[in-house]
């Protein structure tokens, strides 16, 4: 039960990732020729989708890192920890800047949906603020703990650093990919005069 609740929520995760994506794709030439806080925005549903995409391929990693015997459960949650470490100041950046924008939408325009989008994004970045308190130190004192463990783990450590940081890029390349490709499909606008 456990293991297909966390595949719903990986599932999740990917299907909202994929549609940031694609929404930031379709606005990037519009926002990138309009700038100011329209672009802004571009880059924060950018940063969003980055984000989530980090996330779903450190998980799978990690997972078949452990499952192949390659890393042991302590560093697997290392892993795990490094990457919540490095991309939850971008959530609740990105998220800020994004249920503001919401606000302003809805009080702008006054609908049911983007009032139901404001208390989505204010609810979201209200659990991910509480999460990232309770859980942040728990994160640094776990890092902590296993790269301080002993000349021994050397090897398992570097592979450790070494997964995260080419996690975490590959979720920004895979999106910077997707939104340039579906933006390149977009009609271009005229220059600025």
């Amino acid at each position: 039960m456990d293991l297909l609740l966390i595949f719903g929520i990986w599932m999740l995760n990917l299907g909202i990732s994929i549609w940031n994506n694609w929404v930031t794709g379709q606005v990037w030439v519009e926002a990138k020729h309009a700038g100011g806080w329209y672009r802004f925005m571009a880059w924060m549903g950018y940063l969003m989708t980055s984000i989530g995409y980090s996330w779903n391929l450190l998980i799978v990693v990690a997972l078949v890192c452990f499952s192949k015997g390659w890393l042991d459960l302590e560093h697997t949650q290392a892993l795990l920890y490094i990457g919540y470490i490095i991309l939850v100041p971008g959530v609740l950046f990105s998220g800020y800047a994004i249920m503001f924008n919401s606000w302003a939408n809805a009080y702008r325009t006054r609908t049911v949906s983007s009032f139901s989008i404001a208390a989505y994004n204010t609810y979201a970045n209200i659990h991910n603020t509480y999460n990232a308190v309770k859980t942040m130190p728990q994160a640094f004192k776990a890092v902590g703990k296993t790269f301080t463990g002993g000349r021994g783990k050397d090897k398992a450590n570097a592979l450790v650093l070494l997964l995260a940081i080419a996690c975490l890029l590959a979720g920004f390349i895979i999106a910077g990919i997707v939104v340039w490709r579906i933006a390149a499909n977009d009609e271009p606008l005229p220059e600025r005069t």
